[in-house]
């Protein structure tokens, strides 16, 4: 405000850039699969997420499923293989993917 011709975008920082997404992924994903089993893409589609026994997931295997899916996106490619329609990270945590509208 006091010498507006000098004003400049502070540049990024690439590693913090990259560190601040991925926690806010993780965390957004974690806390929706914990409170509801649902994001806001799993709404649309109908789906929830949900332990071995159809109950709702704890705050670790929310945890480690949304660093899972966050690191290793293309784990989630696998439900086009599988039988069962279930991702590597289904299968390493023992986690669902249900239908649910």
């Amino acid at each position: 405000m006091v010498n507006p011709t000098n004003f400049g975008f502070p540049a990024p920082n690439v590693i913090f850039s990259t560190a601040v997404t991925f926690v806010v992924a993780a965390l957004y994903l974690t806390l929706c699969w914990t409170l509801s089993g649902r994001t806001v893409g799993s709404v649309l589609l109908g789906v929830r997420v949900v332990g071995r026994r159809s109950e709702q997931l704890g705050l670790a295997v929310a945890v480690l499923r949304a660093v899972a899916c966050v690191l290793f996106p293309v784990g989630l490619l696998w439900v086009a293989v599988d039988k069962k329609r279930r991702s590597v990270q289904d299968i390493v945590l023992g986690s669902r993917v249900i239908y649910a509208r």
